[in-house]
């Protein structure tokens, strides 16, 4: 009986009040607000509400608070569109579980919602286009992308954004397993002048001409970290790339001895020769 009548006394409660109640119980833990979200379906659409709006992390099917306590499926949101809308404050999202569900029209609806997003892995995401790269490469806050195993995506999604703008604060680009990357994909990406981590493993038309192509370039990224894998790099393209990217830190090969996938074309020899121009950087074959 007295839990029942402390029910219907807290339902009488104004939203304002509640919601004050829940801002101090979050200053002290989170798990009083999830004592709290038990109370009534009052509370916990309120805490619900209140949750959203200091959400900053989304991994697939389930979104989580800054301290990882409290996990709540995105099923339950009508729409992950709509969701995304209420996302204001988020920094990190994952969208690789929900691939199917990720289009062209999300990713602008991410571009227009999401302006305090840092960190974007869109792996699997098949029907993604050039479109939505650019659309997400307007993120000024942006600093790591991931676009994994994209069938659709070209060159063509960084010409756009170098030409007109360049995402800052972007320090890290993961493009992975794009078989229609192309031939003039270098000529953009260098124009990203705080990048410093490029991944371009098993892209397979990523061939010498893509760094013939800067060559002779003037100004280029301080690059730290390239990874380029299964692409089909000579002995030219590692000489290009030993010249223009002085601070090399870390160069990863594709292991010619423990791959059945095509590794390169080039050789042990000009391997050795980036080895001597750059003697403090990591060749890494695996």
């Amino acid at each position: 009986m007295e839990q029942e009548a402390l029910l219907s006394w807290v339902q009488l409660l104004p939203e304002e009040l509640i919601a004050k109640v829940i801002e101090q119980a979050a200053e002290c833990n989170l798990a009083s607000l999830c004592l709290l979200r038990n109370c009534n379906r009052q509370f916990r659409n309120i805490i619900d509400r209140f949750l959203l709006s200091k959400l900053e992390e989304l991994d697939a099917r389930s979104f989580r608070d800054r301290s990882k306590s409290c996990v709540y499926s995105v099923e339950k949101v009508h729409s992950l569109k709509s969701f995304l809308q209420k996302c204001v404050h988020i920094i990190k999202l994952e969208l690789t579980r929900v691939f199917y569900a990720v289009d062209d029209t999300l990713l602008g609806q991410i571009a227009n919602s999401c302006s305090q997003l840092k960190v974007l892995d869109l792996s699997y995401c098949y029907h993604i286009t050039d479109k939505g790269i650019s659309s997400v490469l307007t993120l000024s806050s942006l600093q790591v992308l991931t676009i994994r195993s994209c069938p659709n995506i070209t060159s063509k999604a960084f010409q756009l954004c170098s030409e007109l703008y360049y995402p800052e604060n972007l320090t890290t680009l993961n493009i992975e397993w794009c078989p229609n990357l192309s031939y003039p994909v270098m000529s953009y990406l260098i124009k990203f002048r705080g990048l410093k981590c490029l991944s371009l493993r098993g892209c397979e038309s990523v061939s010498d001409d893509c760094f013939r192509a800067i060559a002779h370039s003037e100004t280029v990224p301080c690059l730290q970290y390239l990874d380029i894998r299964f692409c089909m790099i000579g002995d030219a393209g590692l000489m290009v790339i030993a010249r223009l990217f002085r601070q090399l830190d870390k160069l990863l090969l594709g292991s010619k001895t423990h791959n059945l996938w095509p590794c390169g074309n080039w050789t042990l020899n000009g391997a050795s020769e980036v080895a001597t121009i750059l003697p403090w950087c990591k060749i890494i074959y695996s």
